[in-house]
């Protein structure tokens, strides 16, 4: 396989529209893995790392070109590499040798992720 960019996606959350996923247990076990929760969880403002964390899995997915249509939330985990740090680990059997770069940006509103997937 070439090495090169796979594709680029962007995604923006409404922090009001996703805040009440906190506090939905059933919720946040369909979108994120248990990792992701006691990140989520051990941040100081978790509702708007929640609106990021979801943002970062929609852009990967349309980052993907279709490579992830049978994946689910939980085959894209977020880990914090440093404070406010993140890199994306994907499931090998959906996407091959691929390699995520994420950005994350957010206000008191709103949260944005770009994705650029890069095929090793």
């Amino acid at each position: 396989m070439k090495t090169g960019v796979l594709g680029i996606g962007v995604d923006i959350v409404d922090i009001n529209r996703v805040r009440h996923w906190y506090s939905d247990q059933l919720m946040m076990d369909y979108l994120f893995t248990k990792k992701e929760q006691l990140t989520i969880k051990g941040c100081r403002n978790s509702e708007r790392l929640v609106a990021s964390f979801f943002a970062v899995k929609e852009a990967v997915f349309k980052a993907s070109n279709g490579l992830l249509s049978r994946a689910g939330f939980k085959d894209i985990e977020i880990i914090r590499a440093k404070k406010n740090c993140y890199t994306v680990k994907l499931k090998p059997e959906y996407v091959g040798e691929v390699q995520a770069l994420i950005s994350l940006s957010f206000t008191s509103e709103i949260a944005m992720a770009k994705a650029v997937l890069l095929k090793r």
